[in-house]
């Protein structure tokens, strides 16, 4: 099963950066990929960020 990262710009510099406490989000099943929305997702671009179930 993959598993995706919510994070802003930040947090991509310090995955490119190769933080030693980050790298397994580098690794499989982690994927990233862009969302261009800005800082705040949930807010520009709601249909586009991930359901949570419970």
């Amino acid at each position: 099963m993959d598993r995706v990262v919510v994070a802003c710009n930040d947090a991509k510099v310090l995955l490119d950066a190769g933080v030693p406490s980050l790298a397994f989000l580098n690794q499989s099943p982690w994927r990233h990929f862009p969302l261009p929305t800005g800082h705040w997702p949930m807010l520009s671009a709601p249909s586009n960020s991930p359901v949570l179930s419970t």
